[in-house]
């Protein structure tokens, strides 16, 4: 029997998309089997996920911490498919009883082994056929489109929307619409999913013109059909509706016309569509409609430096979550950052072996390897980046006495803190003999924004951090320090000709504040040393994927091993909190409970365990699921999950707050669970509890998304072509 999956993106689409999933529940599958059906809402802010019926089909409701846009948002819903056919479905769209079984029937019949994707008979509320088939756009056809030549000569301009024709029969067409759009996920997995560079509108059209160029066929069935609504959501931001239209234009341009194109396209963009959008708001009498035409020009001009500073002319979409990706997410912008012309392409040739100049970079950093910031974020970077022809010479600003100090009570003494800053004055003497800075957080700490700046002689700049490091000085107690340094961070981004973050919060701010160029780089786990060659568990070798086949997760008694790993500082903030519900199952006798790292924590009955990097790996494997506890307040939301990928890294389930990356990390019930409460945590702990085999399906489905997404290997080449491209 075929096999379905069904992906829906949600942004605030309230009572249609409950429509739609009313409309799902009640459809006749005949011998279709639906999976999954999952709803990847970005960011909504009118609790549509909140009422959903979570009832049969099998709902995975996923919430994201920021708007991904459209096509990133279907790729993280469709990652873990291992469907025959994906369905990407608007939540402005009801289906009819048989729709899903009558369009995935069409796909199974022999004669249409060559129909990659196909599409339905759409029709309005009204019951009225909507035209929704297309040509593929060219510069000329989008010109005209946006100045209504189409309308006025459809004979000369060709309309884009394939309006000559009724949609009442069957027929193979250039392009559907992405409302209603059945895929083979065999094709899908080829082509690497959506292009995630098209934040929303033309990722169907490139999606479709990469099917065509592949020789597959795209399909119209009207013989099945389903009520779509057309512009359920982006009708409630209609000058950001037009922002999003001509930026993707333009991209598309870019992609498949050269910049030639994409220059007619922005003057497109910024002054006729405009225009003629004006003079027909002025002639109806809508005041609104000439302000939106207004203000989607203003959005397009600011956000131009990011469009033509991404690369849209390689042919790899790039497109899994986390893959490529250091697009700010939020409302506008795309920061694309193109894959190092090295190495094999997504069709397994070998690119022309092209050797990069050596570079030379000093990494400025804050801490030594004790840090943890600092050793994942640059030090473990270092043999991949020598390998790939750039040199970095570290130095942290504090030394080695610094965090134990901390840790242990210890305030600095001022002589201390003082040669940490005559270090960094000595060390940038020698700046001009590096190709760029690389730079942890800041350079100098307290220190204002033009006396860093003039410190760090000139030199091209990248900035780095993984947390929400600007509030940091923002909302300091001390007026005086909110005056003199509140806006250091923006002012430090703005001048940076890289700003790399480590989640979609970090990145949204970033792009507000008005960074040049963002990447997003998640904090990687080097997977090779989290399964070393010699290991004490049984069962445990490097590149494993079932990593928790050892004794305790047989099923045998005993209790839940959890565990937890961090600082003194976030064991006090984040886990004590937590501490009264897991004591409560301790004395319960189902679980037990370790930490790693967290000091002294008196009157608990846990085995407390001093941080030791040697070690790691191997207190990690002791525990049975690994948990990370947060507050949602705007410094949790900017922490970038690491906890969550260390324990996936050994294959461990995982459950966590809901607030911030770890809403992405955590797909619900597939590699652990989000716990907004002490009912949550109690639950889900005692879920794993109570069943060994979920808990290694679990950590296998960890550790693949992070061998995909986040691992070292596979973060490492995006850095190296940005840091190239910041160096000049």
């Amino acid at each position: 029997m075929p096999c379905l999956d069904i992906v829906i993106v949600n942004w605030n689409a309230g009572a249609l998309l409950r429509q739609c999933l009313a409309s799902v529940f009640a459809s006749d599958l005949g011998e279709v089997t639906l999976s999954r059906m999952v709803v990847v809402d970005n960011a909504s802010t009118d609790g549509s996920l909140d009422t959903l019926p979570f009832a049969s089909p099998p709902f995975t409701p996923i919430r994201l911490p920021a708007n991904r846009g459209f096509g990133a948002a279907c790729n993280i819903g469709a990652a873990d498919s291992t469907a025959d056919y994906l369905l990407f479905l608007n939540p402005d769209t009801v289906l009819d009883r048989d729709t899903l079984k009558d369009a995935v029937a069409f796909m199974e019949a022999k004669t249409n082994d060559r129909v990659a994707v196909s599409t339905i008979r759409l029709r309005d509320p009204s019951g009225k056929t909507q035209r929704c088939c297309a040509r593929f756009p060219t510069v000329g056809r989008m010109v005209a489109q946006s100045i209504g030549l189409d309308r006025l000569l459809p004979k000369v301009f060709p309309p884009h929307f394939l309006t000559d024709w009724d949609h009442e029969d069957t027929r193979a067409v250039p392009q559907v619409m992405g409302a209603f759009l059945l895929i083979r996920r065999s094709v899908f997995a080829r082509l690497s999913g959506f292009d995630e560079r098209f934040f929303v509108y033309y990722e169907d059209v490139d999606l479709c013109r990469r099917i065509a160029l592949g020789g597959d066929l795209c399909v119209h069935n009207a013989a099945v059909s389903a009520i779509h609504v057309g512009c359920g959501t982006t009708n409630q931001i209609k000058a950001r509706r037009q922002f999003y239209s001509a930026r993707s234009r333009i991209q598309y341009a870019q992609k498949y016309f050269g910049r030639l194109g994409a220059l007619a396209l922005t003057v497109d963009g910024l002054l006729l569509a405009p225009l003629a959008r004006m003079a027909k708001s002025a002639a109806s009498g809508s005041l609104t409609g000439m302000t939106d035409a207004i203000n989607g020009a203003g959005m397009l001009w600011s956000d131009l430096p990011n469009i033509f500073g991404s690369d849209m002319s390689s042919s790899s979409p790039g497109l899994t979550r986390g893959s490529m990706d250091c697009r700010p997410a939020g409302f506008a912008g795309d920061c694309r950052i193109a894959c190092e012309a090295r190495g094999p392409g997504i069709d397994g040739k070998e690119r022309d072996p092209v050797s990069p100049r050596p570079l030379s970079i000093l990494a400025l950093t804050r801490y030594p390897r004790q840090g943890a910031s600092s050793r994942t974020r640059f030090l473990a970077y270092l043999p991949a980046l020598r390998t790939a022809g750039i040199e970095v010479t570290v130095s942290p600003f504090f030394d080695d006495s610094y965090l134990p100090g901390l840790y242990g009570g210890q305030k600095p003494k001022l002589g201390a803190i003082l040669g940490c800053y005559w270090r960094r004055l000595t060390v940038l003497r020698t700046a001009r003999a590096f190709d760029a800075l690389w730079v942890e957080k800041e350079a100098f700490p307290w220190l204002p924004f033009a006396a860093e700046l003039r410190l760090m002689r000139g030199v091209p700049f990248v900035l780095d951090f993984d947390d929400a490091w600007f509030h940091r000085y923002a909302t300091h107690r001390h007026s005086l320090v909110r005056a003199l340094l509140g806006t250091k961070f923006e002012a430090l981004v703005r001048r940076a000709r890289l700003t790399v973050v480590g989640n979609d919060i970090l990145a949204t701010w970033a792009r507000e504040a008005g960074a040049t160029e963002i990447l997003q780089q998640p904090t990687p786990v080097n997977l090779d040393d989290a399964l070393p060659v010699s290991s004490s568990s049984p069962g445990l070798t490097r590149g494993s994927m079932d990593c928790r086949v050892k004794p305790g997760n047989d099923g045998n008694a005993g209790p839940l091993r959890i565990g937890w790993i961090g600082t003194p500082t976030t064991a006090e903030a984040y886990l004590r909190p937590l501490l009264p519900t897991l004591a409560a199952m301790i004395r319960e006798g189902w679980a037990r409970l370790t930490v790693i790292g967290a000091g002294d924590l008196p009157g608990l009955d846990a085995t407390i365990l001093p941080w030791d990097e040697a070690r790691e790996v191997e207190q990690l494997l002791s525990f049975d699921v690994g948990i990370m506890p947060l507050s949602d307040d705007p410094w949790s939301r900017g922490k970038c999950a690491y906890k969550l990928l260390q324990y996936m890294a050994v294959g461990l389930p995982v459950v966590a707050s809901p607030v911030g990356m770890n809403c992405e990390v955590v797909r619900q019930g597939i590699n652990g669970f989000l716990a907004e409460n002490p009912d949550d945590w109690r639950e889900a702990l005692a879920t794993l509890a109570k069943d060994p085999d979920l808990r290694r399906r679990m950590g296998e489905a960890g550790r693949a998304m992070l061998a995909k997404d986040y691992s070292l290997s596979a973060v490492t080449p995006r850095l190296v072509a940005a840091l190239r491209r910041a160096a000049g």
